[in-house]
């Protein structure tokens, strides 16, 4: 239970002063902007920073709202790009922190915190920080092993934020409206050939017109798409109040719309997959009715799509539409998967270091007599990466977690289902699925963006406490 938070008289007397201290730093931004002073934007900084604090106190689950929009959107990166300016996520995650540190001497409420979670994943980083004990490039590997420290620290930090099965809800809504309005701009942008890319979210391949959304490539996006997709279905499915209800239909029928203008074949085959285990849990009523919706997508996607991103998806069912030979994502993936078939056929128990496949690409390609590129490739498979370069040790370990978050996920459900907590149950039910058909999406995928499978995969083991909480902490509302 998370302590309520009051305040002392000396504490409403500094709430009081915060608002006069926003008016003075707004007066300094914009003072600073008019003059180019720099010591009016130091003063900007000094007095904002306690009232981003004190709304951060009052208002964790802003917070929340602020990373998560933050880490899906690629906000930082975006910006940066856009104007120039520092980067979002060096300011926010030692905020957050501190406002967590705030939050335990003002109320005594401890930051949530999963043993199982901080075990599995942690496993995880143990075992790249091994390899970096025998990896030819070591300083590729230390490099990538702080990377991944980096991901799990703002990974556990946002499961800090998240921590009640009301929050949880909160990040979901946050990511799917968020995308949803991504996706909206996308559609907006493809039926009006407009050139707007929006400073960056909503950006277009234009070779092939595919659509990335904030990221710069359309296959990540797509993996994440398919991830919140059963999510809104589910939340449609059981959603008892209006504002669930639109959130899910909006989620539902955006997300779907920028799948499919992603031209992601990976992507679309994982949710294909994991519609038979989706409709599983579903009533027959509710089994038609998903049916019909996704046979009225594809209709409408024939309609809609142009007829080079068809033969990308006709590809799945017809290879010959488009020969191997001559599609050039098919080509590159194959090079990859053979180098790392060569890789783990050479060193089987350990691999060749954390993050050494790029580096090893270009000399073992050439060796097999496969395309020549002029840089190293990643794997194009998280799988056959992972054991190429941390072996079947690390495989076996990395595929151990998944499957402890996947069967907690579902566990945790069938027990909210038989306390009668369905809406819950569904939830997270659609969130283990969703799970599974991301990392279905990773067998095309490597490692590249794992910043939110890894914070899905920490909610599903951290699941059992999450939903702890009281029952009505698990109402729509």
């Amino acid at each position: 239970m998370h302590s309520s938070f009051r305040y002392t008289a000396g504490q409403r007397a500094v709430g009081g002063l915060l608002p006069a201290l926003a008016i003075v730093g707004l007066s300094a931004f914009l003072y600073g902007i008019w003059s180019a002073s720099v010591s009016a934007l130091v003063i900007t900084s000094v007095c904002l920073l306690p009232v981003a604090l004190w709304l951060g106190l009052r208002w964790p689950g802003g917070v929340l709202v602020t990373l998560s929009v933050v880490i899906v959107a690629q906000v930082s990166q975006n910006l940066t790009e856009a104007f120039g300016l520092p980067s979002m996520v060096d300011l926010l995650v030692p905020g957050a922190a501190l406002i967590l540190f705030l939050r335990f001497l003002a109320t005594g409420e401890r930051p949530f915190l999963s043993s199982r979670a901080l075990f599995g994943l942690g496993s995880l980083l143990v075992w790249s920080a091994f390899t970096i004990l025998y990896a030819r490039y070591w300083g590729i590997a230390q490099e990538t092993v702080f990377g991944l420290l980096k991901d799990l620290i703002f990974v556990f930090l946002l499961l800090a934020f998240i921590g009640t099965p009301q929050r949880l809800r909160l990040h979901l809504d946050t990511v799917s409206i968020t995308l949803g309005l991504i996706s909206l701009l996308g559609v907006y942008r493809y039926l009006s050939g407009s050139q707007d890319d929006f400073y960056g979210f909503v950006r277009f391949a234009f070779v092939e017109m595919r659509f990335t959304g904030p990221y710069p490539d359309a296959n990540f996006f797509g993996s994440f798409l398919v991830f919140l997709i059963p999510i809104c279905v589910g939340r449609i499915l059981v959603a008892r109040e209006p504002l669930p209800l639109a959130i899910g239909l909006f989620g539902a029928v955006f997300l779907t719309a920028g799948l499919l203008l992603t031209a992601s074949r990976g992507a679309l085959l994982s949710l294909l997959l994991s519609l038979p285990l989706f409709l599983l849990f579903l009533g027959s009523k509710a089994r038609l009715l998903t049916l019909g919706v996704g046979l009225g997508v594809a209709v409408l996607a024939g309609f809609l799509l142009s007829d080079q991103l068809l033969e990308r998806f006709q590809f799945l069912f017809d290879p010959s539409v488009v020969a191997p030979s001559a599609d050039i994502a098919v080509e590159g993936r194959l090079a990859s998967w053979a180098v790392a078939q060569q890789l783990i056929y050479d060193h089987p128990l350990l691999g060749v270091g954390a993050g050494n496949f790029n580096a090893y690409f270009q000399d073992s390609a050439l060796n097999l007599g496969l395309i020549f590129r002029g840089e190293g490739r990643s794997a194009h498979s998280l799988y056959l990466e992972v054991m190429a370069e941390q072996g079947l040790f690390g495989l076996a370990l990395l595929l151990g977690v998944l499957a402890v978050a996947i069967l907690t996920a579902f566990g945790t459900a069938a027990a909210l289902a038989r306390s009668g907590a369905d809406r819950a149950a569904m939830d997270l039910r659609a969130i283990g699925i969703g799970l599974i058909a991301m990392l279905l999406a990773r067998v095309f995928l490597h490692d590249d963006y794992p910043i939110l499978m890894w914070l899905w995969v920490a909610v599903c083991l951290a699941s059992g406490r999450i939903f702890q909480s009281p029952r009505d902490d698990m109402t729509d509302r």
